[in-house]
């Protein structure tokens, strides 16, 4: 049974098509400059929150890290949020400003297909989407002052630029601050390790090109992880330009080697699908394999664990080896 959508968004899904494909064959992508102002860089977050997840504080924060930063777009802004396991009175009490889109679900959606959710409603806009920044806050994540400023004024600059990530941590540094190492271009091996759902941002019209989520990947699925490591690594063989910043200039919780043995299933089986696609790939493969049977030996991964992680990767080996074509 379907979950139960509402808010003051949440009304364009229903009694309609509300599949990602369908939202993105209503309107062609505009990529023109109509209006001659090329440098009015829109930007759309999209992110979810479990409401019984405890987490409200949290999803505070990160608006409010938006908010601060809101007066210093020239484009337009939205923060798609699809607040889950949330009442209809729950959400007509959800206080945010003008520029949250909310929507709400009865229950439980997975991470992918909350964000397929938003994406699909982002993408009826009728925007320049070659002039449009996306990016994929968690609840719990958060941008240190004239980070987004920073970022929305690279894609402006750099007009062939189309994915861009840094690192995270939970003590940040602005990425706007004096004596921040310059951006790079990365390498597989960079995307593979440091790219996440928090610190990527992509040019719209290659999010349009390269996305939905596979919602077979990410939180709420059997494969449990690696939706966002699958998202950057399309960006990365994709994008005209992609930049790397060595720094954790975004925040979130430090990154925990306790839950290593949690997301490797679902990085293994992405890892596994681009074999052969990009340079490196195989090598990433079977580095992460010898890393799980580290993990067994650690006892931190069960040999069942381990198979079945390793079957499932089997199975989707080299799917997306013509990616480019």
């Amino acid at each position: 049974m379907a979950p139960r959508i509402f808010g003051n968004i949440g009304a364009c899904l229903e009694g309609r098509e509300s599949s990602y494909r369908a939202a993105m064959g209503q309107h062609k992508p505009f990529c023109g400059h109509a209006d001659a102002e090329h440098d009015r860089m829109n930007l759309i977050l999209i992110s979810t929150c479990d409401m019984k997840g405890g987490r409200g504080d949290m999803l505070k924060r990160m608006i409010a890290s938006v908010a601060r930063a809101a007066p210093n777009i020239a484009g337009s802004l939205s923060l798609y949020l699809l607040l889950q396991r949330c009442s209809q009175r729950m959400c007509a009490k959800f206080s945010a400003p003008d520029f949250v889109k909310l929507a709400a679900s009865d229950r439980l959606v997975s991470l992918s297909g909350a964000r397929n959710l938003l994406l699909n409603l982002a993408f009826r806009e009728e925007l320049d989407w070659e002039n449009t920044l996306i990016a994929f806050p968690d609840d719990d994540g958060w941008y240190p002052p004239a980070t987004l400023e920073m970022i929305v004024s690279t894609f402006t600059r750099e007009r062939e630029l189309d994915f861009w990530f840094c690192r995270y941590a939970a003590e940040p540094a602005s990425a706007g601050l004096p004596g921040q190492p310059e951006p790079r271009v990365p390498r597989l091996p960079d995307v593979v390790r440091r790219a996440s759902s928090n610190t990527i941002f992509l040019r719209g019209s290659l999010a349009r090109r390269i996305c939905p989520f596979d919602e077979d990947l990410g939180v709420g699925t059997s494969n449990g992880s690696g939706e966002d490591t699958d998202l950057a690594v399309r960006a990365f063989i994709l994008a005209r330009r992609s930049l790397y910043l060595d720094a954790a200039t975004v925040g979130h919780r430090d990154p925990n080697s306790a839950l290593r043995s949690r997301y490797y299933r679902g990085s293994l089986a992405v890892l596994a699908s681009y074999v052969g696609a990009t340079r490196g790939s195989l090598r990433e493969f079977l580095r992460k394999l010898l890393i799980g049977a580290y993990l067994v030996a650690r006892k931190e991964l069960t040999p069942r664990d381990f198979l079945a992680a390793a079957h499932a990767a089997f199975s989707r080996f080299g799917a997306q080896r013509r990616i480019r074509v």
